[in-house]
């Protein structure tokens, strides 16, 4: 979010708590240093966020903009309707972008600071004319950049038209990004290419070119835009896959953010980042597989098996591309480093300048005898001239620790020239390596043709020394410069070209100006060049020494260095047996096993004085260790003094420097391991931003339906169930969606569709209709949606439960059947019955075999009464009608197979099921959503497999959210009956059923009457009493059973309690079966407004009570008359019960849960008219309903007369 977003949520003046903050906006609360300072990186990407995103406007909403959308963007611009002065263009080439620069005060200089300058030309009021009349065009949502989104999107269709009819892999308009001219190349090349495309195609000049490219990259591949660029990171390389790794992780975060980033700061901020959707790195991996040649072309599309391959490969060579690195970061050893260090290890409190003064002579016995040479500490152990039988040092000096040097010189820790032997032997193994896999590595990322001609042509080589000329012509010349490159030379097809390796600049330069001289016949005179004293001599260099490598083939004969003669192909250059010879060759070509290199790394003694330090050979030591300059400190020629922090390798890896990465490990500690790990300090460099890419996800694996064409998949998002983890934020808790609901009427998680796609996303609730929701940037977009269902939903700052709420009714959490049918119940009967009639086969077959899913507005999350009224919404064929039916049968066998699975799994393993219902989380059961209803919930827990504990969850699970539910109701129901001056009583049948029948419709034809009655007898509150003790579970017959064992007399009283709560339960339930078909009693209601049923309330002059019902619900409410004062009560069993002392509060509570309240979306009405819900009404007569309850054992007066 922009800190101006941020800011915008709290009033002037608040304050609020830092850690709420942080959870508000999805950031977790630090809690040890390094989650601090990750919490820094990420507010500070956040801060980068720009409010224009990547620059794409309605191509990069969450969900793009549809073709439709964008054409008729285009249509507009044409149009001679919009009464914008302009339009239509005159040159529809030209776009939305020449038109805003026409006449706009932007410069071609301007245009140097893109996003400035595109800030600049959307203000101006000719683009916000244009902005605005889009938005009203495509009716879309308004917000603080809504305007911008659409003038973006409008200059990038007409920059990039193509886009209209769906896009193009690795292309943008009409450039190909990925074409084989691109291989190899820098990305300012390709810049610089699709600049000048887009001049030669009309839609930019040489002016705008750049910005215009930029806008477009900036939407398609910001990786282009990565500022500081190493020239090693091309297209195609592995750097450069890494690269749009990171980037794709960080533009998923942060849309826009990379573009004024450098390729250092890209990879440090996304490193620990998650890795990128599978997806994108499904594509990098095909990109990389193809210009690699792993992959034969760009057409073709990797299956799973194969792309699994491709990335085992890119795998394997990113792994050994870090070795090659990390090798030839690794320095040939100094004797006297070694040894000076040594002698501090021993002599830590005497002055290291004692090491170095030639004061000591090596004596034999008591005598005078042994060698009168004067020494050093220093020489004594690089020599390595350890102490015999009857030897020691002596000297005059008394600062010199005689006894202490005589007994190192004969221990075991006297290893000086050991442990340089063993370390250089290293060091030379690991610079050869290190130089072959780069010079493998040069190969593979060069220009197509480039590796073309190095792979298929006959090749030479030819290696240059630097040689001084003495004063006189006897004395032979010495060498004044070893070379550290090699020239390879190419012929193919009959033309030359001439290669430089050179790995300390990390390159291979075509240098085809050395043509002629590189040609036969080679003589002395051609190739020596003669500068003063200074003769640079280049001989032809063959690295086998006159035997060829025993390869067959298309090669002529066995000769691997001539020219192929087979069919042409995309060379695999990194571990082809051509690019091997070169990189061998490259490595002989250096003779790090010269012994002028071993001397120079031992260094001169007293020894042997002969020995010299060619100064020639250091600058080649210097050389082998690539990009010095930028990463290693040398100081007076002390090779093994350089650390390095930070910089960029050789590969255009960022690495964390040798040095201190082993000062960070501690490696160097005391005595003689230490100096082992001294010398391999180079290979614990951290690298930073390379990482190996895991196994993918099968294509099309679970969950990518609910994804579909949602950007989100290509903004780098580890999986596909981060679509909801995004939004449930660090606490888990949803803490993003509940900040939205803040600011918006409601904020939800949901599904919808584009063109026959189910797509998943977020969108907010705005004057009674969804909209898209951008969750970076925190604002709607786009036109309202089409059948959004809600999965998760947020109200004012708290996430709601919406099955069967007030909460569910306002945001149709299901696909909504058609409008209200009063007369559904009977109008689907005779349905059936004329489908019988008509093709009973046909209906027959429908209920035996025929699924309903294709009828619209069906959902296996429809109830009963959901299914009646989607049956008769339209002309229905008997096949569909007897589908309908079978699911109507199926839903109301559901109870009493739920029941029997629910006793079987408790019989079955009573123990586990306990675990189960005791843990109440079903989470991890297959299949199992929040999102599901309780007949969903029931119909999961009988499936075939189900443990006793899974079912024990479900149970638990399915009770607490009726009783979360109902909590909910109640809450909603209490705030409106309290803001009229009532007083409200919970007794939500929700909880009630939440124990006594879970998956019961509701009992509100029962609840409502009994009431009615109770009320009569002034004991409604008795009967509220008996609800609340008959919630409460009792003990099962087999508890019983087991407490009668050790305590008889308790139960006795249990299972009284069992049997009257049974019982009670048992008569609500009868009663039900009666009341629901006959709530009025069989008298004749009447259907009024709602203003009727409050005028009777208040104007009667006796006690009433009224049986009030809509289409699927019934309730009721009255007025009490004692003493000549009234008191008014209302009972709806979705919520409870109301009391209010005046007129005013009875009728101000009812105009809200009759007609206007939040409550009133549980309660559907009769009549057309919204404004005046209707309902049926009669007067409660409890004779009436003791007649027609007659045949339910015991009477109504039972369950309230006296308390359970």
């Amino acid at each position: 979010m922009t800190s101006a977003e941020v800011t915008s949520r709290l009033a002037p003046e608040s304050q609020v708590s830092l850690e709420s903050f942080l959870l508000q906006n999805g950031l977790k609360v630090p809690t040890s240093l390094d989650a601090l300072g990750e919490l820094v990186k990420t507010l500070n990407q956040k801060a980068a966020l720009h409010p224009l995103g990547n620059l794409g406007g309605g191509l990069s909403w969450p969900v793009p903009m549809t073709t439709e959308g964008r054409q008729s963007i285009a249509d507009f611009l044409q149009s001679n309707n919009t009464s914008l002065a302009g339009l239509p263009l005159a040159d529809a080439s030209k776009g939305a972008l020449a038109y805003l620069l026409s006449g706009s005060p932007t410069t071609a200089a301007d245009l140097q600071a893109p996003r400035t300058a595109l800030q600049q030309l959307l203000d101006t009021p000719k683009a916000q004319a244009l902005g605005q009349a889009l938005q009203t065009h495509l009716k879309g949502a308004s917000s603080g950049t809504s305007i911008y989104d659409y003038l973006l999107t409008a200059i990038q269709v007409g920059l990039d038209p193509e886009s209209l009819t769906g896009p193009v892999r690795n292309a943008v308009a009409g450039f190909q990004l990925d074409a084989q001219a691109q291989w190899g190349q820098h990305a300012s090349v390709i810049v610089d290419r699709l600049s000048q495309h887009l001049i030669d195609s009309g839609r930019a000049t040489t002016q705008t070119a750049k910005f215009a490219a930029h806008l477009l990259l900036s939407r398609t591949a910001p990786q282009y835009l990565v500022k500081d660029l190493p020239a090693s990171v091309t297209y195609g390389s592995i750097a450069w896959s890494q690269l749009t790794i990171e980037v794709a992780k960080l533009e998923a975060q942060a849309p826009g953010s990379v573009q004024n980033m450098s390729y250092a700061q890209v990879l440090l901020a996304a490193e620990g980042m998650a890795l990128a959707d599978d997806r994108v790195q499904r594509e990098v991996l095909r990109d990389w597989a193809v210009v690699n040649g792993v992959l034969e072309s760009a057409e073709q599309v990797p299956g799973d098996a194969q792309i699994e391959r491709i990335r085992i490969h890119y795998n394997s060579k990113l792994e050994a591309l870090t070795h090659v690195s990390t090798q030839l970061q690794t320095p040939f050893p100094s004797r006297k480093a070694i040894a000076l260090y040594c002698l501090k290890q021993e002599f830590p409190d005497h002055d290291p300048q004692i090491f170095e003064q030639k004061v000591l002579q090596k004596r034999f016995g008591n005598t005078r005898r042994g060698d009168p040479t004067l020494r050093s500490m220093l020489d004594i152990a690089m020599e390595g001239d350890k102490l015999q039988s009857g030897f020691r040092w002596e000297s005059s000096r008394s600062l010199v620790p005689m006894t202490a040097f005589n007994a190192y010189c004969r221990s075991e820790r006297f290893h000086v020239v050991d442990v340089f032997n063993t370390q250089y032997k290293e060091a030379l193994e690991s610079q050869s390596e290190g130089h072959a896999g780069m010079v493998k590595y040069l190969l593979s990322k060069l220009p197509l043709e480039d590796r073309k001609n190095l792979e298929f042509g006959k090749i030479e080589f030819l290696h240059t020394n630097d040689y001084k000329v003495a004063m006189d012509i006897l004395s032979p010349l010495t060498l004044e410069k070893r070379g550290h490159t090699l020239h390879v030379k190419t012929t193919r097809n009959g033309e030359v070209n001439i290669y430089e390796i050179d790995t300390h600049k990390a390159s291979i330069e075509k240098q085809n100006y050395l043509s002629n001289k590189f040609s036969e016949p080679y003589s002395r005179e051609k190739l020596d060049t003669r500068t003063a004293n200074i003769i640079s001599r280049t001989e032809l260099f063959d690295p086998y020494n006159g035997e060829r490598a025993n390869q067959t083939g298309g090669w002529v004969g066995a000769d691997h260095t001539a020219e192929w003669t087979g069919a042409d192909y995309t060379p695999y250059s990194y571990g082809g047996s051509r690019t091997k010879l070169i990189a061998d060759a490259f490595v002989k070509s250096l003779d790090l096993g010269n012994e002028d290199l071993l001397n120079y790394a031992k260094g001169a003694t007293s020894y042997d004085k002969a020995r010299q330090v060619n100064a020639a050979i250091g600058e080649f030591f210097l050389n082998l260790i690539p990009f010095r300059s930028a990463i290693v400190n040398f100081k007076n020629g002390q090779v093994g003094d350089g650390l390095f922090d930070l910089g960029v390798d050789i590969i255009g890896l960022v690495t964390l420097g040798a040095g201190k990465a082993a000062q960070a490990s501690k490696a160097l500690a005391k005595g003689a391991q230490s100096i082992s790990a001294a010398g391999k300090a180079a290979k614990v460099a951290k690298f930073i931003g390379v990482t190996a890419l895991e196994a993918l996800n099968p294509v099309g694996g679970a969950g990518d339906a609910l994804m579909g064409a949602t950007k989100l998949a290509g903004k780098g998002l580890a999986k596909t169930g981060e679509w909801l983890n995004k939004f449930k934020g660090a606490s888990g808790s949803y803490d993003l969606l509940k900040a939205a609901s803040k600011t918006y009427d409601v904020a939800a998680l949901g599904t919808y569709k584009i063109a026959e796609q189910t797509v998943g996303g977020s969108a907010v609730f705005r004057e009674g209709k969804w909209y898209g929701y951008d969750a970076i940037n925190h604002r709607p977009y786009g036109p309202a949606l089409k059948d959004f269902t809600p999965k998760v939903a947020a109200l004012e700052g708290e996430i709601k439960a919406f099955a069967d709420s007030w909460f569910g009714k306002m945001i149709g959490s299901v696909l909504a059947p058609p409008a209200n049918n009063p007369n559904y119940r009977r109008d689907f009967m005779a349905a059936v019955a004329n489908a019988k009639t008509e093709d009973k086969a046909a209906y027959i077959l429908g209920q035996n075999n025929v699924k309903p899913d294709a009828i619209y507005g069906y959902s296996t999350a429809l109830s009963i009464e959901d299914l009646k009224r989607l049956a008769v919404a339209e002309r229905r064929t008997p096949a569909e009608l007897g589908s309908l039916v079978k699911r109507i049968d199926e839903l109301e066998a559901l109870p009493e197979r739920f029941k029997s699975a629910r006793e079987a799994a408790q019989i079955v393993d009573a123990d586990m099921f306990k675990k189960g219902y005791d843990s109440g989380n079903p989470e991890r059961i297959r299949e199992f959503s929040d999102t599901l209803t309780n007949y969903q919930l029931a119909e999961l827990a009988i499936a075939p497999g189900r443990t006793s504990e899974e079912f024990g969850q479900l149970v638990k699970y399915l009770e607490n959210r009726r009783i979360k539910v109902s909590q909910e109701n109640f809450k909603e129901f209490a705030a409106e009956i309290t803001a009229a001056g009532g007083k409200a009583t919970p007794i939500p049948q929700g909880y009630y059923l939440s124990q006594v029948s879970p998956l019961s419709g509701g009992e509100c034809a029962a609840l409502s009457n009994v009431m009615a009655a109770a009320v009569r007898h002034r004991k409604q509150d008795t009967f509220i009493k008996n609800l609340y003790v008959a919630m409460v579970p009792t003990l099962s017959p087999g508890d019983i059973a087991q407490l009668r064992k050790t305590d008889p007399v308790n139960a006795g009283i249990q299972e009284l309690k069992a049997s009257k709560v049974a019982k009670f339960n048992d008569q609500i339930s009868q009663l039900q079966e009666i009341l629901g078909g006959q709530f009025h009693h069989g008298m004749q209601a009447r259907q009024v407004p709602y203003t009727q049923i409050i005028s009777e309330l208040a104007g009667a002059r006796t006690s009433k009570t009224l049986l009030i019902n809509g289409p699927d619900h019934g309730f009721t409410a009255g007025v009490v008359i004692s003493n000549g004062k009234k008191e008014w009560f209302y009972f709806d069993p979705n919520y409870g019960k109301a009391t209010f002392s005046t007129e005013a509060q009875m009728s101000a509570a009812l105009e809200s849960t009759l007609k206007s309240g939040r409550t009133k979306y549980l309660l559907a009405h009769f009549g057309q008219n919204p404004q005046v819900p209707e309902y049926k009404i009669s007067v409660f007569e409890e004779p009436a309903l003791n007649s027609v309850t007659a045949t339910v054992p015991g009477s109504v007066q039972d369950l309230f007369l006296t308390d359970l």
